[in-house]
């Protein structure tokens, strides 16, 4: 007795599940009623709520443009700082080569003086 409510109610749940499930494929599948795409449903105005998307999408791609030319400048700002940091490694170089070439000079001109 119990083993056939058991298994009638087992049926009972799969029915209910494949009912669920069919439903939802339904909700998910169902094509749009025409009268809820119309713009003027109920006193509701969705030409405007079109009208704020276009406007919220401009202003987004004008924010776009303004991030990525912030972008443009810090990355501007890291090459010119890169290359003041080589102008000024460049200019170490020089300044010990200029270095260099002024102690040669004054040792050479010891032993020109010293060879006269």
């Amino acid at each position: 007795m119990f083993d056939i409510i058991a298994y009638l109610a087992q049926m009972l749940i799969y029915v209910i599940a494949t009912l669920c499930i069919s439903y939802c494929l339904f909700v998910i599948f169902k094509k749009p009623n025409p009268d809820f795409v119309s713009f003027n449903d109920g006193g509701f105005d969705y030409s405007k709520v079109a009208a704020d998307i276009e406007t919220m999408k401009t202003k987004l791609a004008q924010q776009n443009i303004k991030f990525e030319e912030a972008v443009a400048k810090v990355q501007i700002a890291e090459l010119t700082a890169k290359i003041r940091e080589k102008k000024l490694d460049i200019i170490s170089k020089c300044s010990t080569i200029n270095e260099k070439i002024v102690d040669y000079l004054i040792v050479e001109g010891e032993q020109v003086k010293k060879a006269q």
